[in-house]
């Protein structure tokens, strides 16, 4: 491909892309576009054609699993420390754990307490569903056909 054509449908394709909106497609809709582009590059004219033909999915849901925030889960269990044994507490723990990490780079925790935790996220995991557009879907029925003045 030379640098002209390059030039030419690098600029369309971002061009065009900024000012594609989904929104304004409806779910299950077909179209077939036959479209003559002219204009210049650095002043030489070009044309060029393409056809295509779009087609719009139906919407869906996806779905995914999260578990829940790990500061709100960490808040809660240090919530728990200061109900039990006093606010005093939990803000020792959380100085343990900074200093641990400071020290160590990382958090240097039992790998016994790692599997428990480990094993109540796994509980605490649950299904979170994503509404998602349909895909549009586009089909060359004619490939870009490209003319430049010499």
């Amino acid at each position: 491909m030379s640098q002209i054509s390059s030039i030419i449908f690098g600029a369309l394709a971002k061009g065009f892309d900024k000012a594609f909106d989904r929104a304004g497609l409806e779910d299950g809709e077909k179209h077939t576009l036959q479209a003559d582009i002219t204009g210049t590059v650095d002043g030489v004219p070009f044309a060029t054609s393409i056809g295509v033909d779009l087609s719009v999915g139906h919407a869906g849901v996806r779905a995914s699993s999260v578990t829940p925030d790990t500061a709100e889960t960490l808040a809660y269990a240090l919530e728990l420390v200061a109900l039990a044994y006093g606010d005093d507490m939990a803000l020792a723990i959380t100085e343990d754990i900074l200093g641990a990490y400071r020290a160590h780079g990382k958090v240097p925790a039992d790998p016994k307490y790692v599997a428990w935790v480990q094993g109540l996220q796994s509980q605490m995991r649950r299904e979170k569903q994503s509404p998602v557009a349909g895909a549009v879907t586009v089909r060359t029925t004619q490939a870009p056909i490209l003319s430049v003045a010499s």
